[in-house]
């Protein structure tokens, strides 16, 4: 791309902020979207590891009831 004669470099300046101002502004809503994926992510495996310690403790307590109507 040639410049040419901008009336002393005020012209190419509102040229790059042209181009500058979209890019920043779609990486502020890049960094918006992942920081929201990443949060589903955590409530996503806080969920996972939640239900399997109910499972691990359910299964525990079948165990127990079973070891104490097994022994009378």
């Amino acid at each position: 791309m040639q410049i040419r004669n901008f009336k002393k470099g005020r012209s190419a300046a509102l040229v790059l902020t042209a181009m500058v101002a979209p890019v920043t502004s779609f990486a502020q809503i890049d960094v918006t979207g992942a920081t929201g994926a990443i949060t589903d992510g955590q409530t996503g495996v806080i969920t996972v590891m939640t239900a399997l310690i109910v499972a691990y403790g359910a299964f525990l307590g079948y165990r127990m009831v079973k070891a104490a109507v097994k022994k009378g």
